[in-house]
C-alpha cells in the first residue's frame, strides 16, 4: 500500500458495476468514468524542514521507507550550532551572578539601605538575561540538543531531525552534502492508515451511481 501512494494526484478511471435485472442474477454492466485523487487527512501528513539551516551530513532513508514516530531521519551540520551552545553556557553563568545581585538588592531596598535606582538596574539586568537564557534554551531544544549534555560541556556542530509522525517517506528533496535553509522542504512523511479516495463525476452520471 505504501508504494501505491506514488500515484497520488494522477488520473483515476473507476469502473462501477451497477444493477441486477432479476432474481436469476442476470447482470447489465455499465462504465462510469471519474477523475480523482488518493489523499490522507492533514494530520496524517508531515513536511519536515530545518529550524536552522545547514549542510546535510547523513540521510540514510529512501522514498518508500517506513519509519516510526521519533525515529532519526537525518543530521544537519552547521558551525552556528556550536556558537549557540556556547552562548547558552555563557548566559547561564552570567545569570547566576545577576540573580544573586538582584536578590541582594531586593533585600537592601526592603531594609531601606539601597537606592531604588540600584534595585531597578539589578532587576532589569537579571530579567533581561533570564529572557535571553530561556530563548537560547528553547532554540537548543527545538534543534534536539540535550540540555543536560550541553551543560556538561558536550558541544556539537551536528543536529538530528526526528520523525514527527509514523508513516513512510513519500518525498525526499535532499542528498548528502546539500545545504538547506529553514524554508526548504527536506522530506515528506505520509501515514496511509486513513487513506481515502476523492472522486469527481459528471452531473449526468450521478443518477447512475444512485441506482
Amino acid at each position: 500500500m505504501n508504494r501505491f501512494l506514488y500515484f497520488i494526484y494522477t488520473l483515476i478511471i473507476l469502473t462501477l458495476v451497477l444493477g441486477c435485472k432479476n432474481k436469476e442474477a442476470e447482470v447489465t454492466n455499465e462504465t462510469v468514468k471519474a477523475t480523482g485523487i488518493i489523499e490522507v487527512p492533514p494530520q496524517n501528513k508531515a513536511v519536515v524542514s530545518a529550524f536552522i539551516g545547514g549542510y546535510i551530513k547523513d540521510t540514510p532513508l529512501l522514498i518508500g521507507d517506513e519509519i516510526k514516530k521519533g525515529q532519526s531521519l537525518l543530521t544537519i551540520e552547521n558551525p552556528e550550532f556550536v556558537t549557540l551552545q556556547q552562548n547558552y553556557l555563557e548566559t547561564r553563568q552570567q545569570l547566576s551572578f545577576l540573580k544573586a545581585e538582584y536578590e541582594r538588592q531586593k533585600q537592601l531596598i526592603a531594609e531601606n539601605i539601597s537606592s531604588q535606582k540600584s534595585f531597578l538596574k539589578a532587576e532589569s539586568d537579571y530579567k533581561g538575561k533570564l529572557a535571553l537564557y530561556n530563548g537560547l534554551k528553547h532554540k537548543l531544544k527545538m534543534l534536539n540538543f540535550s540540555i543536560e549534555k550541553v551543560e556538561e560541556g558536550d558541544i556539537r556542530s551536528v543536529a538530528t531531525i526526528y520523525a514527527p509522525i509514523f508513516g513512510s517517506i513519500t518525498k525526499m528533496n535532499v542528498s548528502k552534502g546539500m545545504y538547506v535553509s529553514p524554508s526548504d522542504e527536506i522530506l515528506e512523511i505520509t501515514d496511509n492508515d486513513h487513506i481515502h479516495l476523492e472522486l469527481s463525476v459528471f452531473e449526468k452520471d450521478i443518477m447512475k451511481l444512485l441506482k
